[in-house]
C-alpha cells in the first residue's frame, strides 16, 4: 500500500509540471504545483508537504532562496532540487546546508520515485508529525525570521525574551534546524518543572551511588546534547548553585556529573529564554551578573500577539487547520467576519492562547460553520488587567495611523495592510477617536 504524503512540485516550465505531477499522483500522492519560488512559499505554508521537488533556476524567488525561507520560519521540510549540470555544485552545497538529494535534468522518473519513498519511509521511521511552525508576515515576524537565518550560521550563544506563549520555544527549535547541529539532538529543558537539586542532577547527569537512589550512572542533558543544542527555558528561575554551575559550563565547557571529579567536554550551543526582565532580576541580586552577560551575547526579542494583530488571521487559520486535521473534523466552514472579533481582545497568553481557544471552539461545539457570534461568546469575558490594555490600545492606534499614511490616504489598502476587514479598520478610528488631522502625509 502506497504512503500517504503530499508532495510540493515547484517548477517554472508547465510542460516538467504536468508530466512529473501525473508521474507522482501515480504513485497515489497528493501533488501541488507552483510556477516559481513565491507561489511556491505561500503553497508550503499552506499545505506543509511531505517533500518538497524544487528547481533551482527560477525568477523572483529562486529555490535556493525558498529553501532558506522556509528554515527560518521553522519548517524542516525535506527538499529535493532539480538542477541542470550548470547548477550540480550550488545543489551540492545545499546539501551540506540540510536538503535531502538532488537530480540532475532530465529527470530519470525511477530515481525521483525512489527518492521520494526513501524520504517518506525515513521520515515515518523517525516518527515524524506535523509540529507546531512559527507563522506570521507581519514586519515584526518578519524580522524575528531574518535574525532566524542569520543567528543558525553562527555558533552563538542566544538569549530570547519575550512573554508566556509567545513561541520561544519554537525560534529555538528554528534556529537549531537551520544551524550546523540539526542533525545532532534539540534538548528542551525547562527550569522551572524542577527543585535545585534535581535540575543539577538532570543537566549534568550523576554517578552511581551518588545519592540515595543513584543505582545507575545517568547521562545529564548537557551531554545528550554533545554536538547539538541545549534550550534552557525560564532561565530566570536558576537558583544561585545552578546560575554559578551553568557559568562555568559556559567558561569551561566541561562538565562534572554529580558524585564524580572527572571533568567531562561538551560541545554545546546554548539557546536560553526568559519571560521575566533579567536586568530587573539583577538589581535586585536574584540574578548573577557575569552570567547576564554570558547569555545575553545575542539578544532576540519575540513580540507579544497584541503588537502583531496583522497576524491574528493566518494564526487563526492555521490552528483551524490543524485541530480539524487532528481531530477528524473535515472541513468546517468559515464565515468572512469570524475573525473580525478576535481583534477586539488583546491575547495576554498570546499565541498559545489563541491556539487554546480556537481548538477550545472547535472540540465542545463541533460546528459545520465558524461564526462571529461564536467567537464572541466564547471570547474570555474579563478584559486582561489595565496596563495591558492600554498599551494595546496605543500600540494599536499606532499602526493604524502609520499603515493609513503609508497607503497614502487609502483605508481600503491600509485595512488589507493590517489584514483586518475595512468595517472592523473603521470601527477602530472610531473608538480610538483617530482624526483627519492625525492621517496627514
Amino acid at each position: 500500500m502506497a504512503e500517504k504524503a503530499t508532495i510540493l512540485l515547484i517548477d517554472d516550465k508547465e510542460n516538467i509540471r504536468t508530466v512529473m505531477s501525473e508521474l507522482l499522483r501515480s504513485e497515489g500522492w497528493t501533488v501541488f504545483s507552483a510556477t516559481n519560488g513565491r507561489e511556491g512559499l505561500s503553497k508550503a505554508i499552506h499545505h506543509e508537504p511531505d517533500v518538497i521537488v524544487s528547481d533551482i533556476r527560477m525568477d523572483d524567488i529562486d529555490g535556493v532562496e525558498l529553501f532558506h525561507l522556509l528554515r527560518s520560519r521553522g519548517y524542516a521540510i525535506p527538499f529535493i532540487f532539480v538542477t541542470a549540470y550548470g547548477t550540480v555544485e550550488e545543489a551540492v552545497s545545499m546539501l551540506k546546508e540540510g536538503a535531502v538529494h538532488y537530480l540532475t535534468k532530465p529527470v530519470n522518473h525511477s530515481d525521483l520515485k525512489m527518492t521520494i519513498h526513501s524520504i517518506l519511509k525515513s521520515k515515518s521511521a523517525a516518527g515524524t508529525t506535523g509540529s507546531r511552525r512559527l507563522v506570521g508576515s507581519s514586519f515584526q515576524m518578519e524580522s524575528v525570521y531574518g535574525r532566524i537565518a542569520s543567528l543558525a550560521r553562527s555558533n552563538s550563544t542566544v538569549l530570547i525574551s519575550g512573554e508566556s506563549g509567545t513561541g520561544k520555544e519554537l525560534i529555538a527549535r528554528a534556529i537549531h534546524e537551520q544551524s550546523r547541529r540539526r542533525h545532532n539532538h534539540f534538548v528542551p529543558v525547562n527550569c522551572s518543572t524542577f527543585s535545585d537539586s534535581l535540575l543539577s542532577s538532570e543537566l549534568f547527569g550523576y554517578e552511581k551511588d551518588a545519592f540515595t537512589g543513584a543505582n545507575r550512572r545517568k547521562t545529564g542533558y548537557f551531554e545528550f546534547a554533545h554536538g547539538g543544542t541545549l534550550f534552557l527555558d525560564e532561565v530566570s528561575e536558576l537558583s544561585p548553585v545552578t546560575q554559578v554551575a551553568l557559568l562555568r559550563v559556559l567558561q569551561e565547557r566541561i562538565i562534572y556529573r554529580v558524585g564524580s571529579t572527572e571533568a567531562v567536554a561538551v560541545d554545546i550551543r546554548l539557546i536560553a529564554a526568559t519571560n521575566r526582565n533579567l536586568q530587573d532580576l539583577m538589581a535586585t541580586g536574584n540574578f548573577r551578573q557575569d552570567l547576564y552577560y554570558r547569555l545575553n551575547v545575542v539578544p532576540l526579542d519575540v513580540p507579544a500577539l497584541r503588537d502583531r494583530p496583522e497576524d491574528l488571521q493566518p494564526l487563526a487559520k492555521y490552528f483551524i487547520e490543524r485541530v480539524c486535521l487532528r481531530e477528524g473534523l473535515g472541513n468546517v466552514e468559515v464565515h468572512p467576519l469570524f475573525y473580525e472579533p478576535l481583534h477586539d481582545y488583546s491575547w495576554p497568553g498570546n499565541v498559545r492562547e489563541l491556539e487554546n481557544f480556537i481548538e477550545r471552539l472547535l472540540v465542545i461545539h463541533r460546528p459545520r460553520k465558524l461564526t462571529p457570534e461564536l467567537v464572541k461568546d466564547e471570547i474570555p469575558a474579563g478584559l486582561p488587567d489595565a496596563a495591558v490594555t492600554v498599551m494595546s490600545a496605543v500600540d494599536v492606534r499606532r499602526r493604524i495611523i502609520n499603515a493609513i499614511i503609508a497607503a497614502g490616504g487609502n483605508k481600503t489598502t491600509a485595512a488589507k495592510m493590517l489584514n483586518m476587514p475595512r468595517r472592523t479598520l473603521y470601527n477602530k478610528l472610531r473608538q480610538l477617536k483617530i482624526g483627519d488631522t492625525e492621517l496627514e502625509l
